[in-house]
């Protein structure tokens, strides 16, 4: 699946700066060299919940080492979970 949107720079920054700059992974001591969605960046996934995906809920630095092994599915977010996240960011919109 082709990704659908690119994430923006300042929520970019956000989660590099989130994590000291360094990868989410458990036990991870490396410095992060990308942001990864845990939710798939796919244009389904884009149409089902467009704030959510390109927020720091569904961001999470990664290094290469990591995403290479598949650490990354350590990070899981339920369909559930992101229908929360994508209403609570619709009320924050509508309020704002």
């Amino acid at each position: 699946m082709k990704a659908a949107k690119k994430i923006p720079d300042h929520v970019r920054r956000m989660v590099w700066e989130a994590y000291n700059g360094y990868c989410a992974c458990e036990d991870c001591l490396h410095r992060a060299e990308e942001v990864h969605h845990v939710k798939s960046n796919s244009k389904a996934n884009n149409k089902k919940w467009p704030l959510f995906m390109q927020s720091p809920f569904n961001l999470r630095p990664i290094c290469h080492p990591c995403h290479d092994s598949k650490k990354i599915y350590q990070f899981k977010i339920t369909d559930k979970q992101a229908q929360m996240y994508e209403d609570y960011l619709q009320e924050l919109k509508e309020m704002g």
